[in-house]
């Protein structure tokens, strides 16, 4: 299947991609694109494509299970993600994002709070003041993509997913080398146990395996563990648990890491 739509009307569909606009977005915006998205533009600056969805591991105010992906935006200051400053202001969404498809109150972009390159990719929810993220990598947003119709019912979708983990499979995964299944284990469970669970025992478990994690061999893991802490866990746990992770924070080698500790602080504020 193509992954370009053929219509003849494609509001999204832009003039063909010069290196030099590679160059001056990445000035614009002092961040490096990622390699598939620029691979992507170079055979079409941007359009409607023909999946509609992507999985999304929580419900939200479109769907319990997937979001709306219609188009991919190209590289332009019209109907581009040059135009993500005027959609940030309009919609009151953070810095640090770069929106590549959406509108109003809803939005897929590129997640450069905490990087400057291959960020993971989020889904923005204005409604219900939502920030998801749905994949660690934009390679890994584009092979997550489907049509939703081709799914007959629930339990055939979620056959599908890479979402369902388990505490024993997140266990399983700190003991391999597996970084990618590792993040997206942590980021599901994380998410799961903060949005569904009222068991104060989860909550220990995962504060444990935050502390386990914060110390990990890979600067990746160790992002992500300070971006969940950030983004969920810091609102459940006790304050002992996350004083510990700012502690730990604070100490690491990475600057990445580091800089969550600004980001919790503020929000505590």
């Amino acid at each position: 299947m193509k992954f370009w739509k053929e219509t003849a009307e494609d509001t999204y569909r832009l003039n063909s991609l010069t290196e030099q606009d590679i160059k001056q977005a990445e000035l614009f915006f002092n961040m490096s694109l990622p390699k598939e998205y620029l691979d992507l533009l170079r055979l079409q600056n941007g359009g409607e494509i023909n999946c509609n969805s992507h999985p999304c591991p929580i419900a939200t105010s479109w769907a319990e299970t997937h979001v709306n992906v219609d188009f991919i935006m190209g590289i332009s200051k019209e109907n581009g993600i040059l135009k993500t400053p005027y959609y940030l202001k309009e919609w009151g969404i953070p810095q640090g994002f770069i929106l590549f498809s959406g509108e109003g109150h809803t939005w897929l972009a590129f997640d450069y709070r905490h990087v400057r390159s291959n960020p993971p990719i989020v889904y923005i929810d204005n409604e219900i003041n939502q920030i998801i993220k749905i994949a660690n990598s934009f390679d890994l947003f584009l092979s997550g993509l489907y049509i939703e119709d081709a799914f007959s019912n629930e339990e055939e979708l979620n056959d599908n997913l890479e979402w369902h983990y388990t505490k024993t499979d997140l266990e399983r995964l700190m003991l391999t080398n597996d970084i990618d299944q590792l993040k997206g284990a942590l980021s599901y469970i994380t998410q799961e146990i903060v949005d569904f669970s009222e068991n104060p025992i989860d909550i220990k478990w995962l504060g444990d395996k935050f502390l386990n994690l914060s110390s990990h061999f890979d600067e990746n893991v160790r992002i992500e563990v300070a971006n969940l802490v950030w983004n969920f866990f810091m609102d459940v746990c006790e304050s002992e648990i996350l004083q510990q992770l700012m502690s730990r924070f604070e100490r690491d080698s990475d600057s990445d890491v580091r800089a969550y500790v600004g980001d919790i602080k503020e929000k505590l504020l």
